[in-house]
């Protein structure tokens, strides 16, 4: 992964980073019937990281780029993209995409999710990861990578007990969306915490002990940390 906390810092960070994140894990159901979009039922400001398709740089391991209307799904830390004709439809290869750009944020791709880069400090970053799972509900092989796009669709099966079922008239899907933030350092993802963090900058080990002794330790809390960031100047 290359090192994009530069490019961060040149970067003018939106309004939506100095909002206080939260981990909102509790499980909600949706009820839907064969052949329906279940993500259809699912508010945008979960289902989609930005608030609104927005003018993007994608960047792939390759080297390549390509820009166009992006966003990104949490349901499946995909990247969807709308033409020019309003259609929806969502980015094949998405192995091959190491970071967007859009809305003057910045997202990185890694293991397999995606993680918004919001604040920076000697080269180490707090990042944030969203994911929208769904707990019954198993996403249709629509989503194949044979062709350079696939269309968003519906579900066509659920699973419990460890078999797969088709879905009858009327069902409900159990779905969690989780907020998580992390210290990102332009190689490795780690879990927050003082030590971590003392580990990472260890010439600011005195700031961040006496941070901590005067405010609590709340790494979980991104405005806390965003402070404590701050702090470090």
């Amino acid at each position: 992964m290359r090192h994009y906390l530069s490019l961060l810092s040149a970067l003018t960070l939106s309004l939506f980073a100095l909002f206080s994140f939260s981990e909102r894990a509790a499980a909600q159901s949706i009820d839907f019937t064969r052949g329906e979009d279940v993500t259809g039922k699912i508010a945008d400001s979960l289902k989609y990281i930005l608030p609104e398709f927005s003018h993007g740089l994608l960047s792939y391991r390759d080297g390549s780029k390509s820009q166009g209307l992006f966003n990104v799904a949490t349901y499946n830390q995909s990247i969807h993209f709308k033409k020019r004709d309003g259609t929806i439809m969502e980015l094949a290869g998405i192995d091959e995409v190491e970071r967007l750009i859009a809305d003057k944020r910045v997202f990185i791709r890694d293991n397999s999710t995606f993680y918004e880069l919001l604040e920076e400090r000697e080269r180490v970053a707090i990042a944030l990861s969203r994911e929208l799972k769904f707990m019954e509900a198993d996403k249709p092989g629509a989503y194949g990578t044979a062709s350079p796009t696939a269309s968003v669709t519906s579900y066509t099966s659920i699973e419990y007990n460890g078999e797969s079922h088709s879905i009858g008239i009327n069902l409900s899907a159990k779905y969690r969306y989780k907020e998580t933030l992390w210290l990102y350092n332009g190689k490795s993802l780690i879990k927050p915490s003082k030590k971590n963090l003392i580990k990472l900058l260890p010439g600011r080990r005195e700031e961040i002990e006496l941070y901590c002794k005067e405010n609590g330790t709340e790494f979980g809390n991104y405005q806390w940390l965003r402070k404590l960031f701050n702090s470090l100047k």
